[in-house]
């Protein structure tokens, strides 16, 4: 599984316990972003990846 899948899952679980708004402001990132991410229609930035994974208490390492 990926950091990406990983950090999906962390979120999805997190949205199912506060609004989606919620969990966006509390990692920094848009809602829409956030929204687009989950549903498959992007795939996060670097920055934005670091930012939920931050959030969701991962550290990403840059080779």
């Amino acid at each position: 599984m990926s950091i990406s899948d990983t950090l999906k899952k962390a979120v999805e679980k997190a949205v199912k316990q506060q609004s989606m708004r919620s969990v966006a402001r509390e990692s920094g990132v848009e809602p829409a972003v956030l929204s687009r991410w989950l549903s498959g229609d992007k795939i996060p930035r670097g920055d934005t990846l670091d930012a939920i994974a931050n959030w969701a208490g991962f550290e990403l390492k840059k080779k």
